[in-house]
């Protein structure tokens, strides 16, 4: 009798032109994020610095906040996922 996998692709990671990481989802993926559904095709991956620079850059934060946030990271995370919600 064999056995079958219990496992499911829900997407893939791929690497966009500027060298920015996504996860590609599948089509079939419903996500409910915070209770607003996820209704994109990507999620972002990125470090926190790279978030809070683009933060900074769009004047969501200010200096001083992005300072303060930076100072805040702990060093055992490494990426973040991010998805836009409508």
């Amino acid at each position: 009798m064999s056995k079958k996998s219990s496992t499911v692709k829900i997407g893939a990671i791929i690497k966009g032109k500027e060298g920015n990481l996504y996860i590609a989802v599948d089509k079939e993926l419903k996500l409910n994020i915070n209770g607003k559904l996820f209704t994109g095709k990507y999620l972002n991956i990125q470090t926190p610095e790279d978030k809070l620079n683009f933060l900074l850059e769009k004047g969501y934060i200010t200096e001083e906040q992005h300072q303060e946030q930076v100072g805040k990271i702990p060093e055992f995370v490494k990426y973040e996922i991010t998805a836009k919600v409508e």
